[in-house]
């Protein structure tokens, strides 16, 4: 299955490490093109409105990759090569205590995989979703803006009243929509900051 990059930028610049790693993926048999979106001020809604445009496209699953994530081909490959509906890499927040990017590990092994394990919660920065868990996402009552495209990354105060960020809410859409949110632990890329930090 050959897996789309999508990027959303808020100013239109890429770090070297992402430009690296687009340009090496563009090799390889699984990359199914590049989809962008840049001058979005707003990441949660320039998300939703890019993944909107990417199930247009004829392709069924997408990575998610920030502007500001350093990776490599093997990354890519590595990312796409799981079973999963719905994974992402390891990397940590751009500051020296390298807080990694998820929240409570569930430990829930993905069967012939040790190395992918359940979150309830984990960064989009470098995270592959399939159409099955798209189209299962779209089943739920999210925001829509005038019927042209759906909120799958709905941040803010929730109904329970507590704040989700766009990252946290999408994960939360997707396991109430069905699909389990997996971390690949051996898929460490790194963070653009003021150096590259790795996990």
């Amino acid at each position: 299955m050959k897996t789309m990059i999508l990027t959303c930028s808020r100013d239109g610049r890429y770090s070297s490490g992402y430009v690296s790693g687009l340009i090496e993926s563009m090799s390889s048999p699984m990359f199914g093109g590049w989809l962008r979106m840049e001058s979005e001020s707003d990441i949660a809604r320039g998300r939703s409105k890019l993944m909107h445009k990417a199930l247009a496209q004829p392709i069924d699953a997408w990575l998610w990759v920030d502007d500001d994530i350093a990776f490599r081909k093997t990354h890519f490959e590595q990312i796409c090569s799981v079973p999963a509906d719905v994974v992402g890499g390891l990397y940590v927040k751009r500051h020296k205590g390298k807080s990694v990017v998820y929240n409570e590990l569930l430990g829930e092994e993905l069967p012939g995989h040790a190395d992918v394990v359940t979150v309830k919660e984990i960064g989009t920065g470098f995270l592959r979703v399939t159409r099955k868990a798209m189209e299962a996402m779209a089943s739920l009552d999210l925001p829509k803006v005038a019927d042209e495209w759906v909120h799958y990354f709905n941040n803010g105060v929730q109904t329970d009243g507590t704040y989700l960020s766009e990252d946290y809410a999408f994960c939360k859409n997707a396991w109430a929509s069905g699909s389990k949110v997996y971390l690949h632990v051996g898929c460490k890329v790194g963070h653009h900051g003021a150096e590259v930090f790795m996990p």
